[in-house]
């Protein structure tokens, strides 16, 4: 009798501590499925191609009224290798962002990106992806791993970037917001100055946007079309455009409540005048992940991979992003 007691009793808690269990969270998924409903829009990133460092590059940004500080961390390797030019080095950016919502319809942004050369030893991993998916070396795996110069035709030796500061620059954002038809619009105005090394020099950029977000169920889109003006018009002997194009798309999808995946296709304006393939579009494709903390917080993982031209943005990107809205 005592063992069929005992065994009731254990059956009679398991079951309290089950119900309570399940009641916490159903109660905490409950709030984020009433509350996760926040706008978070695509997973944001910065363009890892080498002469979009010296300037702004417009990147697809959240649609709506939003009040957040977000941190991006992104680990990148650059490789090209071309006639007239050959890139081989490694970068490491932080960008702090903050954006204040006024109204429905008026909001702004600050941010700070701060882009640094050193060595974070991606080449084998960079190797590797390429050989698993089958994807050309693009004669990368006939060098040395590991190096960290740019060779231009106008230069009489190798640029050595090791632990060299490539970009230091400040952002100023403005938003208007049209909540009917989910469209954005957008002007931004961004000084860089960077005190030592190859990079060095200091410019302003400007740039317009428009962007227009469509939302069924779990699936969003925005697409994103931006004009930028650029002050700076040379570097290192190579000449740049004063004026930029770029378009994107993103989609998102959200597989659960803390859920989302997102892809995105990034098209950049070459920097260069004249010079090889830095002249052509960059074309740059984003695969990411969302995990909700909490219903206002937010981490996110991704990888940009250069597609169509190899030889003028970065070979692989990786980004971390924490965001945090109030």
């Amino acid at each position: 009798m005592k063992k069929y007691q005992y065994h009731s009793r254990t059956a009679v808690s398991l079951a309290v501590l089950n119900f309570f269990a399940a009641l916490v969270t159903d109660t905490a998924e409950a709030r984020c499925a009433a509350d996760c409903e926040t706008n978070w829009g695509p997973i944001t990133s910065v363009s890892p191609a080498p002469l979009h460092a010296l300037s702004l590059t417009p990147q697809i940004e959240p649609v709506g009224a939003i009040n957040q500080v977000q941190v991006n961390v992104v680990i990148a390797s650059v490789w090209a290798q071309t006639p007239e030019y050959e890139l081989d080095y490694y970068h490491n950016d932080l960008q702090l962002q903050w954006r204040q919502a006024f109204s429905e319809h008026h909001s702004i942004g600050v941010r700070y990106h701060f882009q640094h050369a050193t060595n974070n030893y991606l080449d084998s991993l960079s190797l590797g992806f390429h050989r698993t998916f089958g994807i050309d070396q693009n004669g990368r795996d006939t060098v040395d791993r590991h190096r960290q110069s740019i060779t231009l035709p106008s230069l009489d030796a190798p640029l050595e970037l090791s632990h060299r500061t490539l970009n230091s620059s400040f952002q100023l954002d403005y938003y208007y917001h049209q909540p009917l038809s989910q469209r954005q619009w957008g002007a931004s105005l961004s000084y860089r100055t960077t005190s030592h090394g190859p990079f060095s020099g200091a410019g302003w950029s400007g740039a317009i946007n428009v962007a227009q977000q469509w939302q069924h169920h779990a699936h969003s889109w925005i697409a994103m079309g931006a004009l930028a003006l650029h002050s700076n018009n040379e570097w290192q002997g190579v000449a740049l455009k004063p004026l930029t194009w770029h378009i994107g798309v993103s989609y998102q999808y959200q597989l659960a409540t803390r859920h989302t995946l997102a892809l995105q296709w990034l098209i950049h304006d070459g920097r260069a005048e004249t010079l090889a393939s830095l002249d052509d579009w960059v074309h740059e494709i984003n695969l990411g992940y969302r995990y909700l903390l909490t219903p206002l917080q937010a981490i996110e993982l991704s990888v940009t991979q250069n597609l169509i031209d190899h030889d003028n943005s970065a070979d692989v990107a990786f980004t971390l992003n924490y965001r945090k809205q109030y």
